[in-house]
């Protein structure tokens, strides 16, 4: 397992290093995604944002590939479990035209769900449940703005798919499924 994960790391800096060098920012962003994908599979979430860092600050790029950056950092931030950034992070790839914003609205969604239902275990007071339920509702909302969503691209039937899976697991949970 050390072995592989020192391997992942090499490739990763082998790729970042051939992304610094390339001249066309569509190969350089291409090679940075590289990049972070080895650094993930390493074990290593800094160096994987670090290259996905580059791909967002990169002028030029067409807004596809800087959503899908964004998507990426969003998904490295939330296994890191930091909510926060991770939300800014996806924010941005919603903003972007294309089929990326419905993935992000999908995980932002997904994200909402997990931290709701983690505050309504803790939850002390009412104050506590009132402010979870409130998450829980914007996470259905973001979950059914992606279900009926209409877009025809691949990654937008399969967000839709899951999004209406996952709405439909809250609404039975929470007992109020609408006519």
């Amino acid at each position: 397992l050390k072995a592989a994960a020192a391997r992942f790391k090499a490739a990763g800096e082998a790729f970042a290093a051939r992304a610094a060098a390339a001249k066309n920012p569509s190969a350089r962003a291409e090679l940075f995604r590289k990049a972070a994908d080895c650094h993930r599979k390493a074990g290593d979430p800094t160096a994987a944002l670090a290259a996905i860092d580059r791909i967002t600050a990169e002028a030029g790029l067409p807004p596809d590939a800087t959503a899908g950056a964004w998507l990426e950092k969003g998904e490295i931030l939330l296994a890191g479990h930091l909510y926060t950034e991770a939300e800014t992070a996806l924010q941005k790839a919603m903003d972007a035209p294309g089929p990326t914003a419905a993935a992000a609205r999908l995980k932002l969604g997904l994200a909402q769900v997990e931290q709701a239902r983690g505050r309504l275990r803790a939850a002390a007071t009412d104050a506590d449940r009132k402010a979870a339920d409130g998450q829980l509702r914007l996470a259905q909302g973001l979950l059914a703005q992606v279900a009926d969503s209409l877009g025809d691209q691949p990654a937008e039937r399969d967000a839709r798919q899951t999004a209406r899976f996952e709405l439909g697991k809250l609404l039975l949970g929470r007992g109020s499924i609408p006519d």
